[in-house]
């Protein structure tokens, strides 16, 4: 624990130390914002422990359209991702463009990427009138020779049919999951074991689901920290957690939207606008919270939603409001990453999916194009500047002394640093308890 207290003259205490900075959007922000119960998202700078980058990349920098749906990265580095205009292939600084008419993909609006360890990119495709996946268009894309292939030409072993796959994502390991229909199972793929029946969807078979057109009910999908949820407007959803299917059912003002390390679920309360973390009780298969106190309350705003983006192999979420910002939260912390004045220039901003790639960045898929968003530890602490001092002055920093003391009852070290500014002398003292 690091407490720090500024002081002014010896005397007074600055009481702006923590008080909000302007900061320049539109390369760099810092931000981290503590996790306290019953918490407020607020847009404000709370410290400076973090750098948080961003970038927009569009068709000004080469992609073939604005919207972007979803993203993967493949074993050599590149970033797929997938549009309404085709396929766009990112190394970094410049893209290639993968389409019809181009390459000989099947079509040019595309639904989901997913990629395999032997580095078979495929590619499911857009249904134009109901924005769902067409059930059986998919292709396969040969990364180590660029060939075109099918499902079944790529996985010679393959348990089912094309025609019968309606939803497929791959983990963080290129673990590959299938849904096939009538009846609804999930199949799961190593290089190592082949194919696996992992289940049936026993929920959604009984409910005669299998019956109707996939392209009536899509399937919204999390795939995070190792796990999955399936989830099927008005039928129970289904957590997939190495070779475990648990069925599940939430209230109707009740939205799942993430799955942290541990297996438990963090679900949105439409009603309070809170959020809790949640696990299973295994009697009647229902999620519960696991604490009286919720995680966090969303602030808030009447006529603009709360987004939550589908995770693609990321350990935390995005969430968004125009009104409110851009938020990245787990089940430990949550962090603005971009204030609502950063979005007022967006026409109806949307972010479609996130992913996170093996550097660490994470990518914002957007009807606006894709944002890449880095973000690394701050390593430097800013003392005495003109948001700390309460008194004007110039802020000109003339000599600096530092002291450091230990109270070996106590166990607790102090670290006081002087500073001749300008005309004041100011104080800033650090405790923090020693590792013995």
């Amino acid at each position: 624990m690091l407490t720090t207290n500024i002081y002014f003259l010896l005397i007074n205490s600055i009481s702006s130390f923590f008080s909000k900075r302007s900061f320049l959007f539109a390369t760099t922000v810092l931000v981290l914002i503590s996790t306290t119960s019953k918490a407020q998202i607020e847009p404000v700078t709370k410290s400076d422990d973090y750098i948080i980058t961003k970038r927009l990349i569009s068709v000004e920098d080469g992609m073939s359209t604005r919207e972007v749906l979803c993203a993967v990265e493949d074993k050599d580095g590149f970033m797929w991702f997938g549009t309404r205009n085709g396929l766009c292939r990112y190394d970094g600084n410049s893209f290639k463009i993968f389409t019809k008419q181009n390459f000989g993909l099947l079509e040019n609006e595309i639904a989901c990427l997913s990629i395999d360890e032997n580095n078979h990119l495929i590619i499911t495709f857009q249904n134009k009138s109901i924005n769902a996946i067409k059930k059986g268009i998919i292709q396969v894309i040969d990364l180590n020779n660029y060939t075109l292939q099918t499902l079944e030409s790529t996985y010679r072993k393959l348990p089912f049919t094309t025609k019968d796959v309606v939803w497929m994502a791959n983990d963080v390991n290129k673990n590959m999951f299938f849904v096939t229909a009538m009846p609804f199972q999930v199949w799961k793929f190593t290089a190592a074991k082949g194919f696996k029946l992992l289940g049936e969807l026993t929920q959604w078979n009984a409910n005669s689901l299998a019956e109707t057109e996939f392209s009536d009910n899509s399937i919204y999908s999390i795939v995070q920290n190792g796990s999955l949820v399936l989830k099927k407007f008005a039928y129970p959803s289904y957590l997939i957690t190495e070779d475990t299917i648990i069925s599940f059912s939430n209230k109707p003002d009740e939205y799942v939207f993430s799955i942290t390390p541990n297996k438990s679920l963090l679900v949105y309360n439409t009603s309070t606008n809170a959020v809790s973390k949640s696990n299973f009780s295994d009697a009647v298969h229902r999620i519960e919270k696991q604490n009286a106190d919720t995680f966090l309350h969303l602030f808030p705003v009447s006529d603009y939603p709360w987004w939550f983006s589908p995770s693609h192999s990321d350990d935390a979420n995005v969430v968004s409001n125009v009104k409110n910002g851009i938020y990245l939260i787990d089940d430990k912390n949550y962090f603005l990453i971009a204030k609502p004045e950063e979005l007022a220039n967006y026409t109806d901003f949307n972010i479609k999916s996130t992913f996170k790639d093996s550097r660490g960045n994470r990518w914002l898929c957007t009807n606006s194009g894709v944002i890449q968003i880095s973000i690394t530890p701050n390593y430097f602490r800013s003392y005495f500047s003109k948001g700390q001092i309460s008194k004007p002055t110039f802020y000109q920093v003339r000599g600096i002394y530092a002291d450091t003391s230990f109270d070996v009852k106590a166990n607790k070290a102090t670290s006081t640093l002087y500073a001749n500014v300008w005309q004041y002398l100011c104080i800033a003292k650090t405790n923090s308890k020693k590792i013995l």
